[in-house]
């Protein structure tokens, strides 16, 4: 029951007392005082003690509150996506520079410290790890995950339809494992060469990179020294996103050697076509090459 009709139905019923003696020092207004000496006092007592430590609770949860606060936004996850047909550059807070090519993402903690060094990456992106301030990142692209313990640059190549994430040490040594081996299964893979991870069959493999474009995309660059017409076409197919048919299997392996610097298709096309004397085709975004009758 509240305290407040308590002290109401106490009072009203001493103020109903009557036949009592006259030399009793006793009225309904000494009993009303009495009451309030004995109770009341000890209960606003009472009340400042719930109220001095409800008050403190709530100064100490308050704090707690702002504390998680804080350690939340220190660490939150910075998700960045490219969308557009241009490069995008970015800067993690190590000062880890990335670049992103088209429909790529990285997701990366907004503090990167030995607990919070977890990089996640989808699509394809070079990185610069110039300094490094922590013991070890750890960088997942689908299945492999990539350990970056000293300066090094590599491009990642993880796309929905490939079958194999593709990484490409440009400087320095990294280490990659299969997520599903564990640590025992790391590969060493240094400057020049790359790690091919294969997505559903979980294998890992090594090997020297024979493919001077793969940084095309980032440099605008695309060089070919004796290289067969089968490698240039795919080269050319996914550098301009067009479809490159080779319509007499024959012409695959014609080698040819060129370079271009942000030069559109139509004009490496011209310059295969003259120098190999083929019959090249476009329609739309469809382009066919075919032997000289």
């Amino acid at each position: 029951m509240d305290n407040n009709i308590i002290d109401k139905t106490f009072r009203e019923k001493i103020d109903k007392l009557s036949g009592l003696p006259p030399d009793v020092a006793w009225n309904s207004e000494n009993g009303w005082n009495g009451y309030t000496e004995k109770y009341l006092s000890k209960r606003i007592t009472g009340r400042k003690i719930f109220l001095y430590v409800s008050s403190s609770a709530a100064v100490i949860l308050i704090a707690i509150s702002s504390v998680l606060l804080f350690q939340v936004a220190r660490y939150r996850t910075i998700t960045v996506s490219n969308n557009s047909g241009r490069i995008r550059e970015i800067v993690l807070p190590d000062s880890t520079r990335v670049f992103l090519n088209k429909d790529s993402f990285i997701e990366y903690p907004s503090k990167i410290n030995e607990k919070h060094n977890r990089i996640l990456v989808s699509g394809e992106m070079y990185l610069e790890f110039n300094f490094i301030k922590i013991p070890q990142y750890l960088i997942k692209a689908h299945n492999a995950v990539i350990i970056v313990e000293r300066p090094c640059k590599l491009n990642i190549r993880e796309r929905i339809d490939d079958e194999n994430v593709l990484v490409t040490v440009a400087s320095g040594v990294i280490k990659i494992m299969e997520e599903s081996n564990g640590e025992g299964l790391k590969l060493l893979v240094t400057e020049g060469n790359y790690c091919s991870v294969h997505k559903s069959q979980g294998l890992a493999y090594t090997s020297a990179n024979s493919n001077n474009n793969f940084l095309a995309w980032k440099t605008g660059i695309l060089t070919f020294n004796n290289t067969p017409i089968a490698t240039v076409t795919d080269i050319l197919a996914e550098y301009y996103n067009v479809d490159i048919e080779i319509e007499d299997k024959e012409l695959a392996y014609c080698l040819f050697t060129g370079s271009f610097e942000n030069q559109p298709v139509n004009f490496v096309l011209d310059r295969i076509q003259s120098e190999l004397d083929f019959v090249i085709k476009i329609s739309g975004n469809k382009i066919s090459i075919s032997r000289k009758v």
